[in-house]
């Protein structure tokens, strides 16, 4: 009876265990607040490349997600590229550790001069 006890204890905190999955998915919503058409934008979490295009009309809002657990251990940053007017433009923002992104989704509001973001935890 013993041991039928240590198994089911073992059985219980596995399973406990396995069941806390840990969120590796980076969200971002972006807002597209110019008069003109932003496209091939993609967002990439460090130098690991991404062939996820998005193309957004003015004042047009779309979200984005990256799937971290394809990304290589360790600290980074990310690295939103776009196209506007024919002009490439690329801007780093952000944090993530070991494949798990610090917040639960970022806003990411691209204006004529300036692009900021905003996180939700």
């Amino acid at each position: 009876m013993h041991s039928l006890k240590k198994i089911a204890l073992l059985l219980i905190l596995s399973s406990a265990i396995s069941s806390c999955e840990v969120n590796k998915m980076a969200h971002f919503k972006i807002v597209n607040s110019t008069t003109f058409k932003i496209d091939s934008l993609t967002i990439e979490a460090s130098e690991t490349k991404n062939n996820n295009f998005i193309s957004l009309a003015p004042v047009e809002s779309k979200t984005y997600s990256i799937d971290m657990s394809k990304i290589p251990m360790g600290e980074g940053s990310y690295s939103l590229k776009y196209l506007v007017a024919g002009k490439r433009f690329e801007k780093n923002f952000g944090y993530f550790e070991n494949q798990i992104p610090w917040e639960k989704e970022t806003g990411i509001l691209i204006e004529m001069d300036t692009v900021t973001y905003q996180i939700v935890d």
